[in-house]
């Protein structure tokens, strides 16, 4: 069976029990009663999913503030951050400019290029990277070697040989925390997606006081 005219995924549904399908595309579990409407219930969702899992392009989503505020507890007072896929419109930009911090806010759509800019005179780099480059994201960010906090996606993480390498031969530490953040496509509205199929980190080096940390959000923040 397929959902009609689904231009998220595609791939269909299985039926797991009475009235229950199964998404395949996100392996999401969902009511539905008539198999021939169109999938509008999850296409919100299946469309971060799989725009970011097949690279498309599609992968800016914004971070809310709920999840900026947990990471800047971590961050000394006098320092200077680098956000590197942030506007001046970024939510992390202005929460720290809001708190103290000096703040350089670059992106590729200003002509900033994080794979190939010089890297600004700062303290720390803290961002939401796109999906579609997490890995290589990390890898200039172990060679830069300046303390760094990127929000991402848990799921795949590790899944790749290559990133598995990389992870296993420098120093992290993960920030877990306790529900999944509802990213959005548009600073005007800031109106938060449906849930992700997947919890998202902040996964670090050299910010945390130990390895495994875990912080409270409250989505009403």
């Amino acid at each position: 069976m397929k959902c009609k005219d689904c231009k998220a995924c595609c791939k269909g549904y299985f039926k797991s029990e009475p009235n229950k399908f199964v998404c395949i595309g996100v392996r999401e579990p969902f009511i539905i009663n008539n198999i021939n409407r169109e999938c509008t219930e999850y296409k919100e969702l299946l469309d971060i999913k799989m725009d970011k899992v097949a690279n498309s392009g599609n992968d800016e989503f914004y971070t809310p503030l709920y999840a900026v505020k947990p990471i800047a507890k971590y961050i000394p007072r006098s320092s200077k951050i680098w956000c590197p896929f942030d506007t001046d419109d970024s939510l992390f930009v202005k929460y720290f400019r809001e708190l103290g911090y000096e703040v350089i806010a670059t992106h590729i759509q200003n002509g900033v290029d994080f794979f190939k800019t010089d890297v600004p005179d700062c303290d720390y780099i803290i961002s939401n990277p796109p999906y579609s480059v997490k890995g290589k994201v990390f890898e200039r960010l172990f060679e830069i070697g300046k303390p760094f906090a990127m929000l991402v996606g848990v799921v795949g993480l590790f899944e790749s040989q290559e990133r598995f390498n990389m992870f296993k031969n420098h120093d992290f530490e993960i920030m877990y925390l306790n529900k999944r953040v509802a990213y959005f496509k548009d600073y005007g509205e800031q109106k938060p997606s449906l849930n992700p199929p997947f919890s998202s980190v902040y996964l670090c080096s050299h910010m945390l006081p130990k390895q495994i940390v875990f912080e409270e959000i409250e989505k009403s923040a």
